[in-house]
């Protein structure tokens, strides 16, 4: 199994920051929630709560406007990216988004300005579960990455990260948090952490769904922009994804390879 459960305490008196907050996770999506098209891709452009392109794809997406981007749009958008210093998306990670169409994901795959195949790296986690369990259970994912800087790593195979889900419980809602793990400690053997390179601020993180549409494909959840699950109509809900047993998902990172 790739993940591990996450039962070591943290050590008494030590300093070492254990986990990093993760720059995409837990926006509202209020701010856009009731804009029409012209008011909401004014809002999404000066909006200092996207940290990344991807982050402005999944806003589209989640609004439903990704099936209906406009030439004129993306250029702004190119601009944005440019004079934020963004990385490019890779070509998978467009192909995940639903509430799109083909058209129009062709249409954003031919700006080399905002897509590319090398400016970051997307790692799917190989720990699939379900969406229930995934946010009522304490655990942390395993991602492997061999970064440009680590080449000199003695050990490039256990060269990775691990991410860190804490629970979401009825009691406590607001406990649910999903960070980056710093602290040396808390990893096993088999996977260790370079500190001086890897960098919460460079990992955008997402959750796919396994969906059955002729085929089987995973389809991104927009969990940029649904907060925190709450508890309604007894059940747990995410954005608007009730979390059921029956539901499986699995953790993509998209880690930016220009910084």
């Amino acid at each position: 199994s790739s993940g591990i459960n996450a039962e070591w305490p943290l050590r008494p008196g030590t300093q070492v920051v254990s986990v990093c907050k993760i720059p995409n996770l837990f926006n509202s999506w209020e701010q856009f929630e009731d804009l029409d098209e012209e008011p909401f891709y004014a809002a999404l452009f000066a909006s200092t709560d996207v940290k990344n392109l991807y982050m402005m794809f999944e806003a589209l997406g989640y609004k439903g406007y990704l099936g209906r981007v406009t030439e004129e749009q993306l250029q702004q958008i190119v601009k944005i990216k440019q004079e934020r210093g963004w990385c490019a998306v890779v070509p998978e990670y467009l192909d995940s988004m639903m509430y799109s169409n083909p058209t129009c994901i062709g249409l954003i795959k031919r700006y080399n300005e905002l897509v590319s195949s090398t400016d970051s790296k997307r790692i799917v986690c190989s720990e699939v579960t379900n969406s229930l369990h995934f946010v009522t259970n304490e655990k942390m994912y395993r991602f492997h990455i061999n970064h440009p800087k680590t080449t000199r790593c003695p050990e490039p195979t256990k060269c990775g990260f691990l991410i860190k889900v804490t629970p979401f419980s009825k009691a406590n809602p607001e406990q649910f948090n999903i960070q980056l793990v710093t602290d040396p400690a808390l990893y096993p053997a088999d996977i260790h952490l370079h500190r001086d390179v890897i960098s919460a601020d460079n990992i955008h993180l997402a959750l796919e769904w396994e969906v059955e549409v002729n085929r089987t494909a995973w389809w991104n959840m927009y969990i940029s922009w649904i907060s925190k699950p709450v508890y309604k109509n007894e059940e747990v809900v995410w954005g608007e994804w009730p979390c059921r047993a029956a539901e499986t998902v699995r953790l993509v990172v998209y880690y930016d390879m220009t910084k």
